[in-house]
């Protein structure tokens, strides 16, 4: 399990820049695309929200495997655990209609991103979608994190068009089949 999460990291790493962009979306302070893939990554819609000091949030739907994950790099953090370990964390999502709370585990992709794999899409969806601001809460000394979610409705509704138009293309046509 370790491998394929590390992998997924890496995979993550390369989406930070779509390569062949199959759908793309601004949506308020959100940008949505959706990734062809290749060789080294599975064809994926990625929901992005991008600060000024180029620290980076995705919210990524592996069309091939049909995950969620969060792939997260804060330049404010400067995490001295080990690399490719999991650590627990907590996710508190809030605003009027309410609070969503979970413990969620993050493989440390180096000392200033983290992975969030296998979040359940419907406990995970809905309160992005509703709610106003998530927050991150990190163990030790590790600064917390806050994402405003204002437009996460708007941009999560295009992240559905993207899987839709992406469960209809065929992707591995022209580079052959790519191992999951």
């Amino acid at each position: 399990m370790k491998k394929i999460l590390t992998a997924i990291a890496f995979a993550a790493t390369m989406f930070a820049t779509p390569s062949t962009a199959f759908y793309n979306q601004d949506v308020g302070n959100w940008a949505v695309y959706g990734d062809e893939g290749g060789q080294e990554t599975n064809p994926a819609c990625v929901v992005e929200y991008m600060w000024q000091d180029g620290s980076t949030f995705q919210l990524i739907y592996d069309l091939s495997t049909r995950e969620l994950y969060i792939w997260f790099r804060n330049f404010e953090w400067d995490i001295a655990d080990t690399i490719d370990q999991f650590y627990e964390m907590q996710m508190i999502m809030q605003g009027r209609q309410g609070m969503s709370s979970n413990r969620a585990t993050y493989l440390l992709v180096n000392k200033n991103t983290i992975v969030i794999p296998n979040l359940n899409i419907d406990a995970f969806m809905v309160p992005f979608m509703q709610l106003r601001e998530l927050r991150m809460i990190m163990p030790g000394t590790i600064q917390n994190a806050y994402l405003d979610l204002a437009g996460s409705r708007m941009a999560s509704q295009s992240l559905f068009r993207c899987v839709e138009i992406g469960d209809t293309m065929d992707f591995y046509e022209d580079i052959g089949d790519v191992p999951l």
